[in-house]
């Protein structure tokens, strides 16, 4: 049966247009088909790579595990069956962590991450498509470059720090429209005591369109600990190397286990070309305020008035 593609435009809304694998037909200007791409890594750090059966483009050559999404499901179930079909990994959906999408001439690729329980699974190759697969460490991947297929490579550098830091404890999903009513649970989880005390709080309260609107306008990371998701870190690009925290929070139950600091690395990982960071936290929240000055090198740089609260500025500078 051929397979077909649902193709969407490039704000990924359906065009109503179907087109068939292995079509002489080019895919039509404006209009993309979803390829994902997943990274297995194992709890001690190594990454899978399978070899493309020779019949296939790209031959004999290495890649991590992926495919084209077809009609009828989307992203992330893709990738749970390429997975599954590929290397018989069976994923679990809530532990799949998205990195993010590239745009590609009629591709939109989904970046995928899952963190195998077990160090050394066992695997069921699917013939026709993989005939060998390993683990390795980064640097014997590294060391393999030229015998990876182009754009997985591409790909593992765009995502080389999310893969190197994400573990089965503590992980960063970048967020997406879908997310919204997640996203907004966790304001209302983390801001509430803010609301409550300030009696206006903007990051509390918001609606799901709101926060559609916003996820759209500003990357964001959901924090994941041990799979849960349990706060939101996103930054604002001011100027070059110059970036505003708009948003860390972690709900109260899982304040206390060094989220937040961990955030704030990931953060400046994640934006290299970082010199200058910027936030404002209320004045009277000493405990906030110690947490960025006394831990994580920020220091107060003035105070200003939000609304009703007075808000001091917090600067942190690369030495």
């Amino acid at each position: 049966m051929a397979e077909l593609w649902e193709l969407l435009d490039v704000n990924r809304q359906k065009t109503g247009v179907l087109h068939e694998r292995g079509s002489q037909a080019p895919i039509p200007e404006g209009m993309y088909h979803v390829v994902v791409e997943i990274w297995v890594k194992t709890t001690d750090g190594k990454l899978l790579l399978t070899k493309r059966h020779p019949d296939k483009s790209y031959g004999l050559m290495w890649e991590c595990t992926g495919g084209a999404v077809v009609c009828g499901e989307d992203s992330k179930e893709g990738a749970i069956r390429e997975l599954k079909e590929e290397t018989g990994i069976v994923a679990d959906p809530n532990k799949l962590v998205y990195l993010g999408e590239i745009k590609a001439s009629n591709a939109l690729i989904d970046t995928y991450l899952y963190v195998l329980e077990q160090e050394n699974p066992k695997l069921k190759l699917q013939p026709e498509e993989v005939i060998d697969a390993c683990f390795v460490t980064f640097q014997e991947l590294e060391a393999r470059k030229d015998s990876i297929v182009d754009n997985v490579w591409r790909c593992y550098q765009e995502y080389k720090m999310q893969l190197h830091l994400f573990t089965k404890r503590l992980a960063f999903e970048e967020a997406r429209k879908e997310d919204a009513p997640l996203l907004v649970s966790l304001y209302n989880a983390a801001f509430y005591e803010d609301y409550l005390k300030y009696g206006e709080c903007p990051a509390y309260g918001r609606t799901v369109e709101q926060m559609e609107k916003s996820i759209q306008t500003y990357k964001k990371q959901i924090i994941r600990y041990h799979h849960i998701p349990v706060g939101v870190i996103s930054a604002e690009q001011k100027a070059d190397g110059e970036y505003e925290i708009g948003c860390l929070c972690i709900i109260p139950k899982y304040q206390g286990h060094g989220l937040g600091t961990q955030a704030l690395q990931y953060l400046r990982n994640l934006h290299k070309d970082w010199r200058k960071i910027t936030l404002i936290t209320p004045t009277d929240k000493e405990q906030n305020i110690r947490f960025y000055t006394e831990k994580n090198s920020f220091h107060i740089d003035g105070v200003e008035k939000d609304g009703n609260v007075h808000v001091a500025r917090l600067v942190m500078v690369k030495q």
